[in-house]
């Protein structure tokens, strides 16, 4: 019996990652690294910018991600609130993904305020969540509308109020 050996491939090499201070200057030069991306929503970049300033960026897994030949996949909002908010932070910075992972990205389900509120042991938590949310925003904006990118509390700040 003869048993057919395939070649052995030549071993991809792994992504790499490590932990980087992005200044704005620095986000300008990855974004200038982007070729497809999805639509810029500057609503999104305003609130990514808004937690920058109000302090409460946290390093967390979530950064952005360059494919084997440096090109841009994932992070651009993040990036762009960067030069918003014209305050660098700390984030991941991953090298080496294979470009076949961009369909996959960021395809996940976005975590909820009641989500958040969950680890409080209360029930309700989606009346709970939107309670709060008006009580932030009368203070905020008493006058205003509550609607658009202004209107918008992070999940940090309803369980901060809670």
């Amino acid at each position: 019996m003869t048993i057919a050996h395939a070649e052995p491939e030549e071993p991809k090499q792994n992504p790499v990652s490590r932990i980087v201070k992005v200044t704005p200057a620095l986000a300008e030069t990855f974004l200038s690294r982007a070729s497809v991306n999805r639509r810029l929503d500057m609503g999104r970049v305003r609130s990514l910018a808004g937690s920058i300033l109000r302090k409460e960026w946290k390093l967390t897994h979530q950064g952005i991600a360059f494919d084997e030949a440096g090109v841009l996949l994932d992070g651009q909002h993040r990036l762009h609130a960067i030069i918003e908010a014209n305050i660098p932070v700390e984030m991941f910075v991953f090298d080496g993904l294979s470009e076949d992972v961009f369909p996959v990205l960021d395809t996940g389900k976005r975590r909820s305020a009641a989500d958040t509120l969950l680890s409080t042991g209360e029930k309700h938590l989606p009346l709970l969540s939107s309670t709060i949310r008006h009580v932030l925003l009368f203070k905020a904006m008493p006058n205003e509308p509550w609607s658009g990118a202004r209107a918008y509390v992070s999940n940090d700040q309803i369980l901060a109020a809670y």
